[in-house]
């Protein structure tokens, strides 16, 4: 999908999203954050939120089916089921807190590379480094290899951002991992 595709295919979602904020703004929600897709709703007193996001977004299906079949500290726990109308879906998933860009960037670069070179011989010390850093904690380990081994390959890795990685308390949480690919 090229650039102009993906406005065209966030402009015909654009009124479904922005109606369904609306209807969830009226009932007290306020939006945590948004991106081209989707967006992130939250309520006071309330210790999950609303992600809303494209109904065809195979990536974070995915994740959140991994995530729900493989309970792990480093996925966030999806209390419910995907609900999909049309073009628009929406899941419940705890509420989590953000993290520092730097601590994201690090993070992600040391587990990205970990996750993206698992069969590659630890011939350099910087992967050595990652492959250590990852194999100190079991479960993050456990979360690398299923990202790695169940959603690479299908679609892009995407955790050196704030929105792709987020903490509980402090335990990094893969929030988004991976993303469409796009063909160049």
């Amino acid at each position: 999908m090229r650039m102009h595709e993906i406005v065209n295919e966030a402009a015909k979602l654009a009124p479904e999203l922005r109606l369904a904020i609306a209807n969830l703004k009226k009932d007290g929600w306020k939006m945590l954050g948004n991106g081209t897709f989707g967006a992130v709703m939250e309520k006071d007193g309330l210790d999950w939120v609303l992600k809303l996001f494209r109904s065809d977004d195979a990536a974070y299906i995915a994740f959140v089916h991994l995530a729900q079949a493989h309970p792990n500290p480093h996925f966030p726990v999806f209390t419910r089921n995907i609900l999909s109308r049309g073009r628009l879906s929406v899941v419940r998933v705890e509420k989590l807190a953000p993290c520092k860009t730097y601590h994201v960037t690090k993070f992600g670069h040391l587990t990205g590379l970990y996750m993206e070179t698992t069969d590659d011989p630890p011939d350099d010390v910087n992967l050595q480094k990652c492959r250590d850093f990852v194999k100190a904690t079991p479960a993050l380990q456990q979360a690398c290899d299923l990202i790695a081994g169940n959603l690479l390959g299908r679609f892009n890795l995407d955790i050196e951002t704030e929105n792709n990685v987020m903490m509980r308390g402090d335990t990094f949480v893969f929030s988004d991992p991976v993303n469409i690919a796009l063909p160049e």
